[in-house]
């Protein structure tokens, strides 16, 4: 039977990775605010073909570019996870310890850099709707959703 290899990114590629998308915040948040910011996809290709050699050259593992922009991906998935759970229990009721996620200094770093800490506070799930283009959602705006906290 063939096993797939897990592949584990080591601190140092995270950290490289974190200091080249704070010098690029456009690309740091995605293709598409890289073209609003007048990123052509050249360059936008190019910036991913340094970043891959550069941290491919810090060690195992190595991998190719699509997948370093899924780690990128699933990096800032994970934040706004642990956001979204530090969220939640800021507002838990009752006794106990405390249970909230510590971030580390990448984490907070990126979550800064990609204002990730506006975007969780934005989510509030009891006001989901099923959002069709022809119907219009008109829900109150409460000052919190817009500041940062």
């Amino acid at each position: 039977m063939d096993t797939k290899r897990l592949k584990v990114t080591n601190r140092n590629q995270f950290e490289a990775m974190v200091s080249h998308m704070e010098k690029n915040p456009h690309i740091a948040k995605g293709q598409r605010f890289a073209e609003t910011a007048n990123i052509s996809k050249t360059n936008y290709n190019v910036f991913w073909n340094r970043l891959t050699a550069d941290l491919n050259s810090l060690g195992p593992p190595i991998r190719s570019i699509m997948e370093w922009q899924k780690v990128w991906s699933d990096y800032k998935l994970k934040i706004k996870r642990k956001l979204g759970y530090n969220k939640n229990e800021t507002r838990a009721t009752g006794g106990g310890n405390n249970r909230m996620v510590q971030l580390s200094s990448c984490e907070e770093a990126v979550s800064g850099l990609l204002s990730l800490d506006v975007a969780v506070v934005c989510l509030d799930w009891s006001r989901t709707q099923v959002h069709r283009p022809h119907q219009r959602i008109n829900y109150p705006v409460k000052l919190n959703d817009v500041m940062k906290i």
